[in-house]
């Protein structure tokens, strides 16, 4: 039993009980409670881990004294607490479980005085905010360190208040707090370090004031008690808590389908009517109180707004950091912000005739703030022919679809559709307002910082008029120039479409040089450039303008095939699969090298530039090839035709099998007038066609088949096809939609991942919680990958670990996962498929760790090729490839390719070792990433042949083994 001095005329027995069992009630844990609102926190989770132990605490004191002793008891050291707390130096970690059961009791079994206790006990926390009531008590035992006051602190004693039993008594103490009667003046200057201090004991308790006075309110408002007076004057007196309030009653704030309750719909409607009343009178006293009034709606405030700018003739109106911001000005801007779209004709008609009261100049400043009301103010203005434009910049900026702490205006950023415009219609809407109108316009927008000023600067590029600015921002690699170089007026045709092409590859190439975040921005904004670029010069889309430009940049070079002559040698350029290199001849011979005499001649360094646009143009050929088979997209035939103009387009496009819109599955014929069929048939091209997805071939019952066929006619495809892994949804899944925890749980190297992600285009977002997002804008959704114990951002700390995988809308406020089974099953798959390979890459131990789906790939890749070459002492089982060799028996794990001679001895082979260039081994796909799959195939088809090996090293491993 512990024991306590005695203080005063009255031993603490109910503190002096608690400590001496606490230790055993309460686990270690339990013992580290949180400085403030413990009793909260327990009692309003019935499932709370420490609710057992406070029920017992509240049982043995219950069994010791009488309910009314116990409440007594309980109250005198809880509203009393420093006298018996600066008594325990050796036993602080237990004040705050001592006060948490101190609390209990108080709320189970209140004294009768429990108001007038209270009452006094925050006037003197009030009026002594500073006071070192407690001795500089520090005890570092666990994680209790305690160098001002103790609990209970006023969280706990506001807590207590939505706790006890809603009394009259107790209500009317909420009811005085709220509106300010028990603030009191700061007795006594601030501790040194704190500053100046406050005047007032509610300015230095704002922390806890504002979390606790929206339900001590909502608390009144259950109970009849929450009238308009006391709401306004706990408004004038605790601005910023009932701001906060006001704030969830913002429709922005909740999802679309979530109504308003009662107590808020209340909080909405006293809002405005305060936000009313202290416009009609707006003082320096008073804009900052209307500023914390959220989620007005309505024009009668813009009105309002209009005739005060006007009344005190006020410039122009800026909307950036309004409401940190001081002066008339901001809470002008408040009100013009809660302008709407008038309801009906007649709404809009008198909305006009109060506009038109008041000067042009109050119009053109209320315009940008109040762009919700845009037609009627371009009405009362005379500038009605400027709509199309206003909603332009409205929609480009994404001012209607920005939540309230979201970021509008085109910017920096990884999203490659963030600044692509709308050109044929923000042309019309330039013509149709006239430049004089348009420039004013814009000029509005952009001063007002509203959110838009970037895209103004886009539109204004489109016009013809920031050609300086933009070409000044591109020797500075300034992205959102970048995003406008597309749109700049073609005055040179064609000619100028290519070089800009050109710059803008060049330009996402170069970004290669820089960090991971800045990386995936430039190669967005250039992304979003040619975007741009590709409207303004008339090509439907992106992929359309690369072919175009490709063929040709193409025609302009020289083709695979030419030969040249050069200092006497043969000089071509030749296709190794999709690759372009240069080979040399002299008297019918290939050279192994290029003489010097070759390499220093003008006209080598020509072809060698033209090498380096190929190698260029088969990456972009790849990529986009592999992104429409994975989003589903058509290639029509005038598609078709242009990409078979293209040598390496050819290639690629004859190595892949397609879809035609009937289902039906071939491979493009030499003549490309017809797909070719797994029986040799001849099916007429049908346009459009797509490049069918494993899934296609999985649905159709002919994936195997087709990848035998790849392999029997020795097929490279530009990437995995046949071969790529394929996710499906699984049992598990449907289980836990709409999320999957398919790859949660695992330990990953953060830079790593964040690298994998970046490569395989997801946005490396910012938020309390590390969450990639790729866009799939094919299905309007956006993948999500979750990282719960990440940082800010996913490579913030060295190590992570996997979460749950889910997809959203990418568009509106909704951002509920949608089922798994209503995600298109290509989207599931490549999703899944990028998760797959981060987190096999990036594991913690540096090891490379691949899914069922992983090993289910390369099996079937080892059985064709193995079935195809006729070594029928192969076979595949599970994990590992199985051989029987004439000198011993081996297994080859398929993801590591490590060796074991049967039944458990290890077999140390390296590529090296027997002279074969695994890089040189046939594989149906040509992905450079995926070398393993080489050095395993290898190691299978020398094993196969174990009788042909020459290696002593290997050759003696094996004997040793033979041995015993």
């Amino acid at each position: 039993m512990i024991r306590l001095w005695p203080f005063g005329h009255r031993e603490p027995a109910i503190t002096e009980e608690i400590l001496g069992w606490a230790d055993e009630v309460w686990p270690a844990r339990a013992r580290q409670l949180p400085f403030s609102g413990s009793l909260a926190w327990i009692l309003r989770a019935e499932d709370h881990p420490w609710r057992g132990a406070l029920e017992e605490s509240l049982r043995r004191l219950e069994t010791r004294w009488s309910p009314a002793e116990l409440g007594v008891l309980a109250a005198e050291p809880y509203f009393d607490p420093f006298p018996w707390q600066e008594r325990l130096s050796q036993h602080a970690h237990l004040i705050p479980v001592t006060v948490t059961v101190l609390g209990a009791c108080v709320v189970r079994h209140p004294p009768p005085d429990i108001d007038a206790r209270l009452e006094a006990r925050l006037r003197v926390v009030f009026a002594n905010p500073y006071a070192p009531l407690t001795p500089h008590l520090q005890v570092q035992r666990g994680e209790i360190a305690f160098t001002t006051q103790p609990p209970p602190t006023l969280e706990d004693y506001l807590a207590l208040l939505t706790l006890l039993e809603p009394t009259s008594a107790v209500l009317d103490v909420i009811e005085r707090l709220v509106m300010g009667d028990l603030d009191a003046p700061v007795n006594g200057p601030p501790p040194h370090g704190i500053g100046r201090g406050a005047a007032r004991g509610y300015e230095v308790h704002l922390g806890p004031l504002n979390q606790q006075v929206p339900a001590l309110l909502e608390r009144l408002f259950q109970h009849g008690r929450l009238g308009y007076e006391v709401f306004a004057r706990a408004a004038h007196c605790m601005p910023f808590a009932i701001g906060n309030l006001s704030q969830r009653a913002d429709p922005r704030w909740r999802a679309p389908q979530a109504d308003l309750s009662p107590f808020l719909r209340t909080v909405r409607d006293y809002s405005g009517r305060l936000a009313w009343d202290l416009a009609q009178d707006l003082s320096e006293d008073n804009y900052h109180l209307l500023k914390q009034m959220r989620g007005l709606r309505g024009n009668q405030y813009l009105v309002q707004a209009a005739r005060l700018h006007d009344r005190l003739r006020l410039g122009r109106l800026v909307w950036k950091d309004y409401r940190f911001s001081d002066g008339l000005e901001s809470g002008i801007v408040h009100l013009a912000a809660a302008a709407v779209e008038p309801a009906s004709a007649e709404e809009h008609a008198q909305l006009v005739a109060d506009l038109r009261q008041v000067r042009p100049q109050t119009l053109k400043a209320m315009l940008p703030i109040a762009w919700r009301a845009r037609a009627p103010i371009l009405d009362a203005l005379g500038w009605s022919h400027a709509l199309p434009l206003v909603e332009q910049i409205v929609s480009t900026a994404g001012l209607e679809s920005a939540g309230p702490l979201e970021e509008t205006d085109v910017r920096n950023s990884p999203d490659p559709n963030n600044g692509v415009l709308d050109v044929a219609a923000v042309r019309a809407a330039l013509a149709q307002a006239g430049d004089d109108t348009a420039r004013q316009v814009l000029a509005l927008f952009r001063s007002a910082q509203v959110g838009a000023r970037n895209t103004v600067r886009l539109i204004e590029a489109l016009a013809g008029w920031e050609r300086a600015w933009v070409e000044q921002g591109l020797a500075k690699r300034n992205q959102i120039a970048v995003k406008a170089f597309g749109l700049l007026p073609l005055e040179r045709g064609a000619e100028e479409v290519a070089e800009r092409y050109l710059f803008l590859r060049a330009f996402a190439r170069e970004a290669r040089s820089f960090g991971p975040q800045r990386q995936a921005s430039e190669q967005a904004a250039a992304q979003v450039a040619l975007a741009n670029l590709a409207q303004n010069a008339g090509y439907p889309d992106v992929v359309r303008l690369e072919w175009a430009m490709e063929a040709r940049l193409g025609s302009a070079v020289a083709q695979p095939g030419e030969i040249r002559s050069i200092e006497g040698y043969e000089v071509e350029i030749a296709l190794d699969g999709f690759r372009p290199e240069i080979r040399v001849r002299r008297g019918g011979r290939i050279l192994k090298s290029v003489p010097a005499a070759v390499r220093k001649s003008p006209a080598y360094a020509e072809l060698a530039d033209t090498i380096k646009q190929m190698r260029d143009q088969a990456a972009r050929l790849r990529a986009t090839l592999e992104q429409m088979m994975g989003d589903g997209a058509s290639l029509t035939a005038e598609d078709i035709a242009g990409i078979l103009r293209l040598p390496l387009g050819r290639a690629m496009l004859a190595s892949l099998v397609l879809v035609d819109e009937t289902g039906a599955l071939g491979m493009l014929a030499d003549d490309g007038a017809a797909l070719v069929t797994l029986d040799g048939g001849r099916l007429p091209l049908r346009a459009p066609l797509r490049v069918a997805h494993p899934y296609d071939l999985y649905q159709d019952g002919s994936l195997g088949e087709w990848q035998r066929a790849i392999v029997r006619r020795r097929i490279v495809q530009p990437f995995a096809q046949v071969f790529r892994e394929l996710y499906l949804l699984t049992p598990a899944e449907q289980g836990t939609s709409p999320r999957s925890r398919r790859f949660a749980g695992q330990p990953l190297d953060a830079a790593v991942a964040s690298r994998l992600f970046q490569a395989r285009g997801w946005e490396m977002g910012q938020d309390e919680i590390a969450r990639p997002r790729k866009r799939l804008a094919s299905a309007s959704l956006t993948a999500v990958f979750e990282f719960p114990d990440a940082g800010h951002f996913l490579a913030e700390h060295p190590a992570v670990t996997s979460g749950e995988i889910w997809f959203e809308p990418s568009h509106g406020m909704a951002r509920d996962p949608v089922p798994l089974a209503d995600v298109p099953p290509r989207l599931f798959s490549e999703v899944m498929r990028d998760a797959d390979l981060v987190v096999s890459v990036a594991q913690r131990d540096g090891a490379v760790r691949l899914s069922p789906e992983g090993y289910q790939r390369r099996g079937e890749l080892v059985q064709a090729l193995l079935t195809e070459l006729g070594l029928p002492n192969v076979t595949v089982d599970g994990h590992f490839a199985r051989i029987q060799g004439r000198r011993a028996d081996y297994r080859v794990h398929l993801g590591s390719g490590a060796i074991h001679i049967e039944p458990g001895n290890h077999l140390c082979i390296v590529p090296a070792s027997w002279g074969t260039d695994a890089d040189g081994l046939f594989l149906p796909f040509a992905d450079e990433g995926d070398r393993q799959v080489s050095i395993v195939v290898s190691k299978i088809l020398l094993l196969a042949q174990d009788d042909q090996i020459t290696d002593p090293t290997i050759l003696a491993q094996i004997q040793r083994v033979q041995q015993g």
